[in-house]
């Protein structure tokens, strides 16, 4: 079976690293197209691009019909509504494959005619050790993105949310996609300015509505490439765009058939971020409508031992005595938040 793959790769400010990303693309006979989608970058990423055009007949320039910045979630709607074959990949210009990138779609497209998608491990190159202390602080567990262990598809959405303690998760570069699921769900990234995570958004949908298959989780099968100008590393108040996210897929939650304790899960999440994040008495108390809407909250240590926190002051008197309080009065949820 010979796959037919689209490559999309949004462009903004990456002039430095665009052209690795399309070479590495372009490396496998499989891929048929790689469309650019310029984002009206600051630097020389549009000149870049305009000479990577006609260098091989597989690469697309595209821009935002008004020219302006729109962000890579609308730019990678702009590439996936502007290919054509029936797998797409999405790959980050300032990232790159390696050799063995669809080693095991090969093999599991075959093998399983339902395969909706594969997902693998990607790796990280750091560019600075600036960007390095930034990842780390964030992503202090590994180098290597992945999750920890196969389970069947109808089960990736609950491990992902974190049902499965330390199960990880995966990056969209290690991620093979059928176009025939995306347009089943009728997905599409988020568009709204400055959002975060929207590539998380992205898969987790996906893994809920479509049937997902781990390929290589051991080996990387992509580098992501971390420096200075990553918007990830650049998030000042990550607490404050997770709350955002798990809002949105809560409120997503309640439009698709979704099990109980996973969209407790969401739940749980979105007040959790949402405490963490406090920053006046006010916001502290009126996190607790929360634990009156949800009772079942007060089972989660996380939550209830944030809003605690945030009450009365990581490490006081007061902050200990609510919690010994709790778990007096409520058993331990065994549901993982990671």
């Amino acid at each position: 079976m010979e796959l037919q793959i689209a490559v999309v790769i949004p462009v903004y400010n990456a002039g430095r690293f665009v052209r690795d990303a399309v070479a590495s693309a372009l490396r496998f006979a499989e891929v048929k197209e790689v469309v650019l989608v310029e984002d009206a970058s600051p630097d020389n990423s549009l000149e870049v691009c305009q000479a990577l055009v006609g260098t091989d007949p597989r690469i697309r320039l595209l821009r935002h019909p008004d020219g302006r910045n729109h962000g890579a979630g609308a730019s990678r709607n702009v590439g996936f509504n502007n290919s054509t074959s029936p797998l797409v990949v999405f790959l980050d210009a300032d990232d790159y494959f390696l050799p063995n990138r669809f080693d095991r779609e090969r093999i599991i497209f075959a093998e399983h005619p339902d395969a909706d998608g594969v997902y693998g491990a990607t790796g990280s190159v750091f560019y600075d050790p600036e960007a390095r202390r930034k990842f780390m602080e964030q992503c202090p567990e590994d180098e290597l993105t992945t999750v920890g262990k196969e389970v069947p598809p109808e089960h990736l959405f609950s491990a992902l949310l974190g049902r499965v303690k330390g199960f990880g998760y995966f990056h969209l570069d290690a991620f093979t996609i059928r176009r025939s699921a995306v347009e089943r769900l009728g997905l599409s990234y988020p568009t709204r300015e400055e959002v975060w995570h929207e590539d998380t958004e992205y898969c987790l949908k996906l893994a809920q509505g479509a049937r997902l298959y781990a390929g290589d989780i051991v080996q990387p099968v992509a580098m992501r490439g971390v420096h200075d100008l990553n918007r990830y590393t650049a998030i000042e108040d990550i607490a404050a765009t997770r709350h955002v996210l798990y809002q949105r897929l809560e409120r997503w939650s309640y439009t698709v058939r979704m099990q109980r304790k996973d969209r407790h899960v969401l739940i749980a999440k979105r007040v959790f971020y949402g405490v963490y994040g406090c920053r006046t008495a006010a916001q502290r108390w009126a996190h607790g409508r929360h634990f009156l809407r949800h009772p079942w909250l007060f089972g989660w240590v996380q939550p209830r031992e944030a809003w605690t926190d945030a009450l009365f002051g990581k490490g006081t008197r007061m902050a200990g005595r609510a919690r010994s309080l709790m778990w007096r009065l409520f058993p331990c949820n065994t549901t993982s938040m990671e």
